[in-house]
């Protein structure tokens, strides 16, 4: 499977681009705050922006109904917001088509959900929220995978348990492009893209991306991969 788009671009925010991931890529993306990490997943996505072609698997998305769209490509905003008052295991079910049982408890089980199934999503925390919106997500089983901070808001076990399980998914085929913040983790993902000013500057295997003068200075720090400073 792989996600292709053209000239992709968003008014104010993107520079027009192109990109193209394979299956299976397990993909950084990085960036100063306002670099437009948030807008290119958007624009990935079919839900912003514009692109002279935007496919999957050389299908245009905007030729998906919705229920084929949703196992090919799945999106979870940094936002994680749940205002509806229904049960945790509710949300992990919503979708355009129907999800596989199975896929549903595994998702509990690797995400430790068991305890939060009953609980209406309304109430939890946002670290639970997070765990429970990316669970729904990968119960999709979607070709690709754009995540805009996944691994905001969790405790250090929770940050190590999703980067695994991403790595996992990766490894069945499932192409997956993640915003993050925390650089330590970069190593963690074989291809790193480097966002500034609506623009890619770099993109490349992650550790030689993560050791280029031109990524400490874009964070404006100094040295290289791990041992930056100010």
């Amino acid at each position: 499977m792989r996600i292709e788009a053209r000239a992709l671009r968003m008014a104010g925010r993107l520079s027009p681009s192109d990109f193209a991931a394979g299956e299976g890529e397990l993909i950084g993306l990085v960036g100063p705050n306002g670099s437009g990490k948030t807008s290119f997943l958007r624009g990935l996505a079919g839900i912003t922006g514009e692109a002279d072609r935007l496919c999957i698997d050389g299908e245009p998305l905007c030729s998906l109904p919705p229920a084929a769209r949703a196992h090919r490509i799945a999106y979870l905003p940094a936002s994680r917001l749940l205002e509806w008052p229904i049960p945790v295991s509710r949300v992990l079910r919503l979708s355009p088509s129907p999800v596989e049982e199975d896929s549903v408890e595994r998702m509990v089980a690797h995400l430790e959900l068991e305890p939060l199934l009953d609980r209406p999503s309304n109430a939890l925390s946002t670290g639970e929220r997070g765990r429970v919106l990316l669970g729904r997500a990968l119960a999709l089983e979607p070709s690709v995978l754009l995540l805009d901070e996944p691994l905001a808001n969790l405790d250090p076990y929770w940050v190590l348990k999703v980067t695994d399980l991403l790595e996992d998914a990766a490894a069945g085929g499932t192409t997956i492009i993640a915003a993050l913040h925390d650089l330590a983790l970069v190593g963690r993902f074989g291809r790193l893209l480097l966002m500034r000013e609506g623009q890619i500057i770099a993109d490349g295997k992650s550790e030689k991306v993560a050791n280029e003068p031109l990524f400490a200075a874009t964070f404006r720090l100094h040295g290289a991969a791990p041992s930056w400073t100010l």
